[in-house]
């Protein structure tokens, strides 16, 4: 983009010269045709030739002038286009977070289930343990009455949600 406006900067000053040499063309020829009127039927032919430099120097200017709309057309262009680039590159950035932010949203309701799985495992744990506590006492005592001593009273109070019937 800098390279395309040196390139405008480089033309615009091509403009100027051409400009200025058609308005100075324009100018030796206004002079020519004052000097030949003046010099009468002897500068009849210098007339002429002051007529072609003054119609030449018209067209340049002509020219200077759709050349100076040609390029503040293209530098009007270009900063349209660079603009546009812009709103390009920060479009693509706007994309790159959307993706990273639907990837962590992915993420966390992935842990959300993994949280979940994890509960009903540990309450299917808990559950065995219950069991198991009860299973390991009864084939303690050997008996259907089944009493607490010290350490499985500690075991079963370790356990939330153990309620047992003693009888």
């Amino acid at each position: 983009m800098a390279g395309a406006l040196v390139l405008m900067g480089i033309a615009n000053g091509v403009h100027q010269g051409v400009y200025a040499t058609a308005r100075s063309a324009e100018i030796l020829g206004v002079n020519n045709t004052n000097l030949s009127a003046r010099t009468g039927e002897a500068g009849r032919g210098f007339a002429v030739v002051a007529g072609e430099v003054r119609s030449l120097a018209q067209k340049s200017a002509q020219a200077a002038k759709e050349i100076k709309t040609l390029i503040d057309d293209s530098v009007s262009r270009m900063q349209v286009g660079a603009q546009q680039a812009d709103r390009a590159e920060q479009s693509c950035g706007l994309v790159q977070i959307n993706q990273a932010i639907s990837q962590m949203d992915g993420v966390t309701h992935q842990n959300a289930a993994l949280v979940q799985d994890l509960g009903s495992t540990v309450r299917g744990l808990t559950v065995d343990a219950q069991t198991l506590l009860l299973a390991i006492e009864a084939l303690n005592t050997g008996s259907e009455n089944i009493q607490y001593s010290g350490k499985a009273n500690n075991a079963r109070d370790k356990i939330p949600g153990l309620s047992m019937a003693y009888s």
